[in-house]
């Protein structure tokens, strides 16, 4: 699978319902808009779809209704679901799942950030 810009469809409802969340930032993965609590994280628009983290039971619910593995051109991540583009009709639905999503990534412990690679001491 090759990665792409996102439609706009979808990043629009991905964008508005992060605005509507406490504690979210946002950052570029895969080229595309992503969302993160506490460093973990739990959303983003991969091509023209919304994919999402979910605690297990939840996510496998949505994976025998409306959504995938998340697999962006490699092996999937299986904590992951990329919902078909149908979904986007259902605004109710995809929205109380994004706040699973947030609350499942909030329930994980934070991240640290990773350091970043800096010049060497010298030694003597």
């Amino acid at each position: 699978m090759t990665t792409s810009k996102s439609t706009s469809v979808a990043e629009s409802l991905f964008r508005a319902m992060a605005g509507q969340l406490s504690d979210v930032t946002m950052r570029q993965m895969f080229g595309c808009p992503c969302a993160f609590v506490s460093g973990q994280m739990f959303a983003g628009v991969f091509q023209s779809r919304i994919f999402l983290r979910l605690d297990p039971q939840t996510r496998e619910q949505t994976l025998e209704r409306s959504a995938d593995l998340f697999a962006p051109g490699g092996p999937a991540m299986k904590q992951y679901v990329l919902f078909r583009e149908s979904i986007h009709d259902q605004e109710r639905e995809l929205t109380a799942l994004f706040q699973k999503s947030h609350a499942f990534a909030r329930s994980l412990p934070p991240k640290k950030p990773k350091p970043r690679p800096g010049k060497r001491p010298r030694q003597p």
